[in-house]
């Protein structure tokens, strides 16, 4: 094979793989978001003390660490910023792990089909 040439993908073209990417990363993405958003919903809607709120605020945890890098005292600070901070870190974890799933899914399903 010479160095020059591109490497083809498995089952398909370089055009097929690429969309493939961007669905899987619009997806994870869609994912993310939809997750902080059940978590949101359920911990609004569960008993303050209950276990499904603590379930809920650990699930949460990633972004609030992410967040006390930059405010070290939290909504102390005054500053609402830390809530956008908390969300957006929240988001991007959560995408994260959307597209590890999406991709060991998709690599499932093509060694099974062939």
């Amino acid at each position: 094979m010479a160095a020059n040439s591109a490497r083809k993908p498995p089952g398909g073209n370089v055009a097929t793989e690429q969309r493939w990417r961007a669905i899987r990363y619009l997806l994870s993405v869609a994912c993310g978001f939809l997750t902080g958003e059940v978590l949101g919903l359920v911990g609004a809607h569960s008993a303050p003390r209950g276990a499904l709120s603590a379930f809920t605020d650990y699930l949460s945890m990633p972004g609030a660490i992410v967040a006390m890098v930059f405010y070290p005292f939290g909504l102390d600070t005054g500053s609402l910023a830390w809530i956008v901070i908390t969300y957006l870190s929240n988001l991007a974890v959560y995408s994260v792990v959307w597209f590890v799933a999406i991709t060991a899914m998709r690599r499932s399903y093509r060694r099974k089909k062939g």
